[in-house]
């Protein structure tokens, strides 16, 4: 017995003043196997992309109240609707309009009268790259997380080696279990750097503040940090010995880190 998952229909909201346009979309559409809604102007088009998150939106420019070119910038400013595409149609045939039709974040631009042939193909066009974009967004959270456990165990083992069994290796041993670990914090590191950037992009991002001794945190990432080319070193020259912030620990650390690692870099692409 074999079963077959079917994606769902995609949800295209369609924002016109005018109602002779919206049935004609909404009619063309639907015979394509698309889910339609409409809002007849700018402030009921965002309350229904709040409601449930379109997958496209075709979007009229010239509206009272609010025009095209405001609903999308206030679109695109909404961490949850950013991402959503928007094919605006207008009667405006000036390069003007169009430049700034993409300007506020719009993918695309139809004049009217439009055939509809070619609409669909645009419509088409922008749900495929949307979704290609998620699958990619998918995957990468998904790899990400993937490492990160593996990583986290192999830290943990090095980290016995290099500071519980130090006796029992040799100083070239050591020093070898030292770059491991320390590779593979950087590792860490960066895998921890990319789950936050997609979380500021999601909107999702939610720090933990807490008291934090900044120069000593410095301090702590510098004394862990690889040495630099030439015997040469990091160091912390601040006139506090203390100085406390509320601020999210790791990421302050992460920052420092990888400030760090880029002073490495740079000074062995010097060499």
């Amino acid at each position: 017995m074999t079963s077959t998952h079917q994606h769902p229909a995609p949800n295209i909201l369609i924002v016109d003043d005018t109602p002779a346009n919206v049935l004609l979309l909404a009619r063309m559409l639907t015979e394509r196997g698309y889910r339609t809604r409409s809002a007849p102007g700018g402030v009921l088009a965002l309350e229904a992309a709040r409601a449930e998150t379109p997958d496209l939106i075709l979007l009229d420019v010239a509206m009272p109240e609010m025009d095209g070119y405001q609903v999308c910038e206030c679109l695109k400013a909404d961490p949850v609707l950013k991402d959503i595409p928007v094919i605006f149609i207008s009667a405006l045939h000036e390069t003007l309009n169009k430049v700034k039709a993409f300007r506020v974040g719009g993918v695309d631009y139809v004049t009217k009268p439009f055939h509809f042939e070619e609409l669909h193909a645009r419509v088409q066009t922008h749900l495929r790259l949307r979704r290609l974009e998620q699958l990619r967004d998918d995957l990468t959270q998904m790899v990400v997380h993937d490492l990160r456990n593996p990583l986290t165990v192999i830290c943990g083992f090095l980290d016995i080696l290099e500071f519980h069994d130090a006796r029992k290796l040799s100083a070239s041993t050591r020093t070898l279990v030292t770059v491991a670990r320390r590779s593979a914090e950087d590792l860490l590191n960066m895998i921890g750097s990319i789950l936050d950037v997609s979380k500021i992009g999601a909107g999702e991002m939610k720090l933990q503040r807490e008291p934090c001794d900044l120069p000593a945190l410095i301090r702590t990432v510098l004394d862990s940090s690889q040495p630099l080319p030439d015997s040469r070193s990091l160091t912390l020259d601040a006139t506090e010995s203390s100085l406390i912030i509320t601020a999210d620990i790791g990421l302050i650390r992460r920052v420092f880190q990888n400030l760090a690692e880029q002073c490495h870099q740079v000074h062995t692409e010097r060499r």
